[in-house]
């Protein structure tokens, strides 16, 4: 009796079981889609089965592992959301910006473009400077609003480097926009562009984007740190530019300015020099403004004469002569610019005393107690000499260099036994034996005073 009982309550146990399980098989999981670990998507209808998943597509069935399987769910934004959801679990590591890159690519490819943007604008909060999130972002947009306007993204070489376009860098000239990005860019994100100061975390409307040289949008951010940059330069006064006054004195809390040292002043200087270049690219005007400030609206008086020969002739003759190159040759050698060379002394009387050595006629004749030449016609004081009192012979000659002959007796005697021997030559009387010595030529290397040329023409004269 107790066994009966016993048997056809096992039975009844087993029925009800079998009777649960073939209700449970029938009923529907409510599951449409499976993602393999590959990223690969079936969708069906999906039963979980001891071990894995059965997929049913009309009669073909096929049985996934759960090695295989990373999630299965209704939908496959449902799906999106489980597999962000493992990413966020305790234990696992974070998502790298490869992850979001990843994942954003397997929703574009299932028509999740909403969340294929979210996971761009993560990707890029960690590394703004990656080119293809930024692709792949303006390709999301595009298909979320088609009626948006295309932005074409800038045609690049071989390298990925953008053709030099015929703006330089914000419209500036070729040698600013360059010493701009070589030295002056540089020069502000080291000194100023660090965290708090004028970094991205500062207050300041004085703020410089950071930039990596081998980032994609390196330029763009470094036109909008010249855009900043140039808010703080004054065009019509440079040297007063907000900038160069906050960089002179300290400020923020320091105790010395961010340019001390010796490096800092050449740093310093450095940007006063590019202010003042953006500004004349910027201001053309300001060229002008500086060219009137020096020599203000008249023009410069001219010289009153001109030497034969064309050379300018000034009424206070200042002991320095201009002529053309290749017309002088003191030392044997030439000059391939205007030279300006100084004419014996301090102003005309040393001129004339080296015109009057030549014996040229025309020439001021010599003072016998000084040997210089004398006052007729001649203003004294190193005043100016009249342009008419400078033949071109005798320019010529000065300009050109000529020595007079050192073994001229009558040079020799002129200058050593001057009075006595010109005025009895004026006279006409021989001079007496006692004033006539034996002329003694001085030998080039002696002769310390140079002579002016003298003409064949001219000896015996005074």
């Amino acid at each position: 009796m107790n066994l009966w009982r016993i048997t056809t309550l096992g039975m009844t146990i087993l029925t009800v079981t079998l009777l649960a399980s073939s209700l449970a098989g029938d009923a529907p999981s409510g599951l449409k889609v499976v993602v393999l670990k590959t990223r690969k998507v079936l969708e069906g209808e999906i039963r979980p089965v001891t071990g894995g998943y059965t997929v049913e597509r009309g009669s073909n069935s096929i049985m996934l592992p759960d090695e295989q399987v990373e999630c299965a769910a209704s939908s496959l934004a449902e799906a999106y959301q489980q597999i962000r959801t493992k990413r966020r679990l305790p234990g696992g590591r974070n998502p790298t910006v490869e992850d979001h890159q990843q994942l954003a690519e397997w929703c574009i490819s299932y028509g999740l473009f909403q969340e294929a943007r979210d996971e761009i604008r993560m990707a890029l909060k960690l590394d703004p400077e990656r080119t293809a999130s930024r692709r792949l972002l303006m390709r999301v947009e595009e298909m979320l609003d088609p009626s948006r306007p295309v932005i074409v993204a800038p045609k690049t070489d071989s390298l990925g480097y953008q053709p030099q376009m015929v703006e330089s860098l914000g419209g500036l000239s070729q040698a600013t926009a360059t010493e701009f990005s070589l030295k002056v860019h540089p020069i502000l994100m080291n000194k100023c562009g660090l965290g708090s100061c004028h970094g991205s975390s500062t207050k300041s409307d004085f703020r410089l984007n950071t930039t990596r040289v081998g980032g994609g949008s390196h330029r763009l951010y470094a036109e909008r740190n010249l855009a900043t940059i140039a808010a703080h330069i004054n065009l019509d006064d440079p040297a007063s530019s907000p900038l160069l006054v906050s960089m002179r004195e300290a400020h923020g809390g320091m105790t010395q300015t961010p340019f001390g040292g010796s490096a800092g002043r050449q740093q310093l200087q450095l940007l006063e020099r590019w202010v003042y270049a953006y500004a004349l690219d910027r201001n053309p005007k300001l060229a002008q403004q500086q060219q009137i400030a020096q020599t203000g609206f008249g023009t410069p008086a001219k010289p009153p004469g001109r030497l034969p020969g064309g050379t300018d002739a000034s009424t206070e003759f200042s002991g320095q002569m201009q002529v053309p190159s290749g017309e002088i040759e003191p030392t044997g050698t030439m000059s391939s610019r205007n030279t300006v060379i100084s004419v014996s002394g301090v102003g005309a009387p040393g001129l004339a005393a080296g015109f009057a050595a030549t014996g040229i006629p025309g020439a001021l004749p010599l003072d016998p107690n000084s040997g210089n030449p004398s006052s007729g016609g001649l203003l004294s004081g190193g005043e100016g000499m009249a342009p008419e009192l400078l033949p071109e012979e005798v320019t010529g000659r000065m300009v050109r260099g000529a020595r007079a002959d050192a073994f001229d007796p009558d040079l020799f005697n002129r200058r050593h036994h001057g009075r006595e021997f010109i005025d009895r030559d004026r006279a006409g009387k021989p001079p007496t034996p006692s004033a006539l010595p034996v002329a003694r030529p001085v030998p080039p290397a002696a002769n310390t005073e140079p002579a002016s040329p003298v003409s064949s023409s001219s000896k015996g004269q005074p």
